[in-house]
């Protein structure tokens, strides 16, 4: 299951592969309904919690540098509400680098493979 498509390109963004990270969060949404939990592990956070909430994150400032939507909250109700339970737990909040941090970062990084790309 993959939420960063083999294709990924910081030009033009996913080239079609945004698709395929729609399918894995779909899957994921669907697991939530079928457990019926608060998150993937149960009513606690475990592994696959933290490790999906690091992709969550990265997307959102990838979605907004791009201009394309990935997950939203009316296809994907599950993990909208998944992700704003676990951004609201306090060792969470604690530590979760700002969406603004990722968001600079991310324009830097794309200029300068646009940059790079525009010198070949």
């Amino acid at each position: 299951m993959k939420f960063v498509p083999k294709k990924f390109n910081v030009k033009y963004g996913a080239n079609g592969g945004s698709e395929e990270s729609r399918n894995a969060i779909e899957v994921l949404d669907g697991e939530l309904k079928v457990k019926g939990k608060k998150f993937f592990g149960g009513e606690t956070i475990g592994f696959v919690d933290i490790v999906l909430s690091c992709t969550t994150n990265w997307m959102e400032a990838i979605e907004e540098v791009l201009g394309i939507k990935i997950c939203d909250s009316q296809n994907h109700p599950l993990i909208n509400q998944w992700k704003n339970n676990f951004v609201e737990l306090p060792i969470i909040k604690e530590n979760l680098p700002p969406n603004q941090r990722l968001l600079r970062f991310y324009k830097r990084y794309r200029q300068s493979k646009l940059a790079a790309q525009s010198r070949m």
